[in-house]
């Protein structure tokens, strides 16, 4: 296993700002605007807004405590294709 450069480490972390930037964004979408993120299947996943999100950044987003599927999954207990911001009261 090498030790990463500093420019290697620098490229990674340009990344990781980039992709928590997109998510931040897209929560105060979907918290503002009653933005829903969808997941496509194989085409991945959007915002209802048109906006493609990277499989990261869903990732991201589905893991935030205050987003929530909205249980529309189409076979059974998997993955929901949907999911929603809901006000923490």
């Amino acid at each position: 296993m090498s030790i990463p450069t500093p420019q290697a480490m620098q490229k990674i972390n340009r990344r990781l700002d980039r992709e928590r930037r997109q998510a931040e964004r897209a929560l105060a979408a979907m918290r503002a605007r009653g933005v829903t993120l969808q997941h496509l299947g194989h085409d991945g996943w959007r915002l209802s807004n048109g906006q493609h999100i990277s499989s990261t950044v869903a990732h991201i987003l589905t893991f935030d405590r205050n987003v929530v599927a909205c249980g529309d999954s189409l076979f059974g207990p998997e993955l929901s294709r949907t999911w929603r911001w809901v006000d923490p009261e």
